[in-house]
């Protein structure tokens, strides 16, 4: 069991997030390019789907681990669609609260979440990082952005041998609005790329 403020929501949470791992059946593949593959597919009774990003990748696992708990200011940059991306609390260790706020474009207005992230490791050869939506946070800034709910996102990071891993990423992201289908390919495209420009970051740790 976990124990610190956030608990609770981490406890709760965990068990969802550990089990779309075990979603075998319905997903569909949308995107892919030379490591990575994007499938989504319906689950439970939300509106939007359900995404994942899977693939072999040529980093160590632990700097990959290492990489998508600490390093916001890369992940920003790697992320077109990213306006800000930082802490407003170092819980513990392994336990911080950070803020994502998208651009707005002519379609969607700019959309803002509070999360709760916290690494796991699962055993000797794998990590599981979990961002989990909160509503407020007494540090989060001023915003005239709509805030948005993160369901899922879940980041299973497994070692393969010392310098291949396996990246598994699911993510329930509702913008809280209907978007256009254009716009979700688009959205789709650019999460792709912006995981390929994470891994050269990564092999330069």
């Amino acid at each position: 069991m976990l124990g610190n403020k956030y608990s609770n929501l981490l406890n709760s949470k965990l068990k969802q997030n550990i089990e779309v791992r075990n979603i075998h059946e319905g997903w569909k593949e949308i995107s892919s390019n030379s490591l990575i593959k994007m499938y989504s597919t319906n689950y439970l009774n939300h509106q939007v789907q359900l995404n994942k990003f899977e693939g072999i990748i040529p980093v160590n696992f632990e700097k990959a681990a290492k990489y998508y708990f600490e390093n916001l200011d890369d992940q920003k940059n790697n992320r077109d669609i990213c306006e800000y991306f930082f802490r407003l609390e170092t819980v513990d260790e392994n336990t911080q609260v950070v803020f994502y706020q998208s651009k707005g474009n002519q379609i969607i207005s700019p959309r803002y979440v509070i999360q709760v992230q916290h690494k796991i490791q699962i055993n000797e050869n794998e990590f599981l990082i979990t961002r989990d939506s909160i509503d407020e946070h007494p540090n989060s800034p001023k915003t005239d952005a709509i805030q948005a709910d993160s369901i899922i996102q879940a980041t299973f990071i497994q070692k393969i041998d010392q310098f291949t891993t396996k990246l598994e990423m699911y993510s329930l992201f509702d913008p809280k609005m209907s978007l256009p289908m254009t716009s979700s390919n688009s959205i789709n495209q650019k999460k792709l790329e912006s995981i390929n420009k994470d891994i050269e970051v990564i092999k330069q740790m």
